[in-house]
C-alpha cells in the first residue's frame, strides 16, 4: 500500500509540474536600418551585440532595410518600406520588440531581451520548410493558448530572411548585415487568420518561388527597387531561412517561430510514407512513445533534436506497411523542449514537439 501510494503521489507531481510547464516564449525583434543610415552602425552592433551569443532559436530576428536617409539601402523594397508604415516609424535606426517597445536599437539590452523572454505564449507556433532551387515549401501550425488570443483579430505573418548579405554595403561604414527581409508571404499584409478555438490546433502551407535573376539595386529609391514578380535580391540562396509570428490588430505580437529546414514536409504538404504521427505522453518523463502509419514498408529515422539544433536521440525502426510504434527513452535527456523528427528513406519528414519533465 506505501509503495502504491508512493507512485500515486510521484504521478501526480508529475502531472502537476507537466500541467505547469509553460509554452516558450519565442520573441519577435524587428530592427528598421539602412547602410545609408550613420547611426544604424551603432545600433545594429549593439542589437546584435545582445542576441549574438543567444541560442537562434530563442528569438525571431528580422532586418527592414529602408529607402533613407539619402538615397537609401538597396536591399530596400516595398514590402520592408511597408512595414516601417505599419509601425508610422519616422526615424531610424528603430526597432520593436513584440510589436509593443520601439525605440532606437541602440537602448536595446540583455534587460529587455530576458524581460521578452518572460511574457507568456498566448499562441503555439511552430513550422518547417523545404528549398529546391529558388522555391521555398512550408508548413506552419498555429494554436491559440488563450481566449483572448483565441478570439482577438490577429494575421501571420511569414518572411524570408537571408542570415548574412555584402553587396548593399553603402556610406555607414558597415560591411555587413544580417538576416535581411528578402520577401514577406504572400506580401506585407500577412494571412488573416479566422476566429479559432482556444487550444485547437490549424495549419497553413505556402510556397514562395523567387523570379528572375539576381540583381543589386544602385539605391533604394522607388526607381530602383527590386521588382518580385522578375527578379531578385537573394545573393546565397544556401542562406535563406524563414520566420514567422502571429500579430494582433492592436500590433501586439502572441509569439513567434523559426521554421526548421528539412529534406521534405510531412505528409500533408508532400508525397511522405509517415501519416498519423502521435506522440504521448507529452510532455514525456522516462520514455516516449510515438504511433505513426507507413503506407509502405520502410525503415525510420527517429530523431531527438535540442533547442539549439543539436541532435540527442536516435534510432532506426523497420517499420511495416500499416500502424506502427516505436519508444525513445528520454530518462537522461534534461527537462526541456525538444524536436521530433521521423525520417523515411525518400526523405519524408514529420516533425512534432515533444517537452520532457522530470
Amino acid at each position: 500500500m506505501k509503495k502504491t501510494f508512493l507512485v500515486l503521489n510521484a504521478l501526480a507531481l508529475s502531472l502537476h509540474a507537466m500541467a505547469q510547464l509553460p509554452e516558450p516564449r519565442v520573441p519577435v525583434f524587428e530592427v528598421f536600418t539602412s547602410s545609408t543610415c550613420g547611426p544604424c552602425k551603432p545600433g545594429n552592433a549593439v542589437y546584435e551585440g545582445v542576441v549574438g551569443p543567444k541560442p537562434a532559436t530563442e528569438y525571431v530576428s528580422v532586418k527592414f532595410q529602408q529607402n533613407f536617409p539619402g538615397t537609401g539601402d538597396p536591399y530596400c523594397t516595398a514590402e520592408t518600406q511597408s512595414r516601417r508604415g505599419f509601425y508610422s516609424i519616422n526615424s531610424i535606426p528603430r526597432m520593436e520588440i513584440d510589436g509593443g517597445w520601439d525605440q532606437n536599437a541602440q537602448s536595446f539590452t540583455n534587460a529587455l531581451y530576458t524581460s521578452a523572454k518572460a511574457v507568456a505564449a498566448q499562441y503555439r507556433l511552430s513550422g518547417a520548410f523545404t528549398q529546391s532551387g529558388k522555391t521555398i515549401t512550408g508548413k506552419i501550425k498555429f494554436t491559440p493558448l488563450t481566449t483572448a488570443a483565441a478570439a482577438a483579430n490577429t494575421r501571420l505573418y511569414i518572411v524570408i530572411v537571408e542570415t548574412r548579405t555584402v553587396n548593399n554595403v553603402k556610406s555607414n561604414g558597415e560591411t555587413e548585415f544580417f538576416n535581411v527581409a528578402k520577401k514577406m508571404i504572400p506580401n506585407q499584409n500577412g494571412t488573416t487568420l479566422n476566429t479559432h478555438t482556444i487550444n485547437v490546433m490549424d495549419s497553413m502551407t505556402f510556397t514562395y518561388t523567387f523570379n528572375g535573376n539576381y540583381r543589386l539595386p544602385s539605391n533604394g529609391l522607388d526607381t530602383s527597387k527590386i521588382n518580385h514578380a522578375i527578379e531578385h535580391s537573394v545573393e546565397n540562396f544556401a542562406n535563406l531561412r524563414v520566420v514567422a509570428w502571429v500579430q494582433a490588430s492592436d500590433k501586439t505580437i502572441y509569439q513567434g517561430a523559426n521554421l526548421m529546414k528539412v529534406n521534405a514536409l510531412d505528409v500533408n504538404d508532400v508525397v511522405s510514407n509517415i501519416s498519423a504521427l502521435g506522440v504521448f505522453p507529452n510532455p514525456a518523463d522516462k520514455s516516449v512513445n510515438i504511433d505513426y502509419n507507413l503506407a509502405n514498408a520502410d525503415d525510420i529515422t527517429v530523431s531527438i533534436v535540442d533547442m539549439q539544433g543539436a541532435l540527442v536521440a536516435r534510432k532506426v525502426v523497420n517499420g511495416t506497411a500499416g500502424a506502427n510504434h516505436v519508444n525513445m527513452a528520454t530518462n537522461e535527456l534534461p527537462s526541456g523542449y525538444y524536436t521530433l523528427i521521423m525520417t523515411d528513406t525518400k526523405n519524408g519528414v514529420a516533425v512534432e514537439k515533444l517537452s520532457v519533465v522530470h
